[in-house]
């Protein structure tokens, strides 16, 4: 073969690069041509790191899963064009191209806003769906002083975006500060299945979001609340009833003893997301703490409980954080099956509760943040956690990068 030559696999990574480029150019040229009207701004991430275990890799999304020093998981660069029509009127667009996607850009947020008033902003079409505290700003490493969010709770779903309509307000109370955002929409897209370690298609109908900050000079309380209805059939039939159809191939069941023991099997129905938490400055000194609860009510999928409690100190240019992070998933609840009588499906139906929900882990993640430049930062971080399941059990990483906006 002439070595000359590029592979296929080159090939594609080249074409994949000129299409950035070309879709950098274009923005850049849009900007310029109109730029009285038009504000252009961006943000991006380059890091590189490593995760090793004593068993195997625990595989958390997108966070060092293959063992290798790399710099695609957490590296991403992201493009935003504001345009204001009048006023009241405006569009907002936003791209995202990650490393771990080979830098493909993808359109994460889309939608045309109106100013109601001057406490109030509506935004219709692609927007942010807060599942947690500091959702919105997941990709946005410079906006925190974590080398990333606490992987326990901010897992960096897909849904943290949805087509839909948002109500975001603000009101001030004397020393107090109220913000509140109200959002409403749909989802469909893949979703992540730890125990299989794939991506599986569902959806996620009716989303209805609700979250409350109020703050003061040196505190922050904050709550939120999601309500949606789930459809994972796919994972259901790919992952859950093969597993289901094989521990009851020998228990002689009739048709329709089988269908009904498979349906209270399924993943699909009611969610509800809940966090609360809040967040300290004292001096040089920053305390924060955030804890949610989610899962498909009465489901086989176990409710996931996450955690983290950070402590930071700032002496400029330079923040120190320490954090401790907490993720485990209910076993004990058995509610779905509550209708069913037969002692061997019952055992069935718990034990494959405990196969497809059974990841528990906590970490402790030492981060430092060094302010080099007005619109960067230089991070590090050293963590080690523990993994309950006996085949990962203890692991440990370090990661290097920098964030920036523009």
């Amino acid at each position: 073969m002439d070595k000359a030559m590029p592979s296929a696999r080159m090939q594609s990574i080249l074409a994949r690069g000129s299409l950035v480029f070309l879709w950098l150019g274009c923005l850049l040229c849009s900007a310029a041509a109109l730029a009285t009207d038009v504000k252009l701004s961006g943000f991006g991430s380059v890091r590189v790191g490593q995760l090793e275990s004593h068993g195997q890799n625990p595989q958390f999304p997108d966070f060092y899963t293959d063992d290798h020093w790399t710099f695609r998981d957490e590296s991403l660069f992201a493009l935003q064009i504001q345009t204001a029509l009048n006023d009241r009127l405006g569009v907002t667009v936003q791209w995202v191209a990650r490393g771990r996607n080979d830098y493909q850009p993808e359109t994460t947020w889309a939608f045309f806003s109106y100013r109601l008033n001057v406490d109030h902003l509506l935004k219709v079409g692609r927007v942010t769906n807060p599942m947690f505290y500091q959702s919105d700003y997941d990709d946005v490493g410079y906006a925190h002083n974590f080398s990333r969010l606490p992987k326990a709770i901010y897992l960096g779903y897909s849904f943290d975006t949805i087509d839909g309509m948002s109500l975001e307000g603000t009101r001030n109370m004397g020393a107090y500060s109220l913000k509140y955002k109200a959002v409403y929409g749909n989802w469909d897209g893949l979703l992540y299945q730890s125990n299989t370690q794939q991506f599986y298609p569902t959806a996620l109908n009716d989303v209805w979001s609700l979250n409350v900050e109020l703050s003061q000079r040196w505190a922050k309380f904050f709550v939120g609340n999601i309500v949606l209805h789930s459809d994972f059939t796919a994972i259901d039939t790919q992952v859950v009833q093969p597993l289901a159809l094989a521990a009851i191939a020998n228990f002689n069941l009739t048709p329709n003893a089988k269908n009904a023991f498979l349906s209270t099997l399924s993943q699909s129905g009611l969610v509800r997301y809940h966090y609360g938490g809040v967040a300290l400055a004292y001096g040089n000194w920053q305390l924060e703490s955030e804890v949610s609860r989610y899962g498909v009510v009465k489901s086989i999928d176990a409710i996931n409980k996450t955690a983290y409690l950070a402590l930071g100190y700032r002496m400029d240019p330079v923040i120190i954080t320490l954090h401790r992070e907490w993720f485990s998933q209910e076993q004990q609840n058995l509610d779905f099956i509550d209708g069913v009588t037969d002692p061997r499906l019952r055992a069935v139906a718990t034990q494959l509760k405990a196969a497809i929900g059974a990841r528990e882990y906590q970490m402790d993640v030492l981060s430092l943040r060094y302010d080099f430049h007005d619109s960067a930062a230089l991070k590090a971080d050293v963590f080690y956690g523990n993994d309950e399941r006996p085949q990962v059990g203890r692991f440990h990483g370090v990661t290097l990068g920098v964030d920036f906006v523009f």
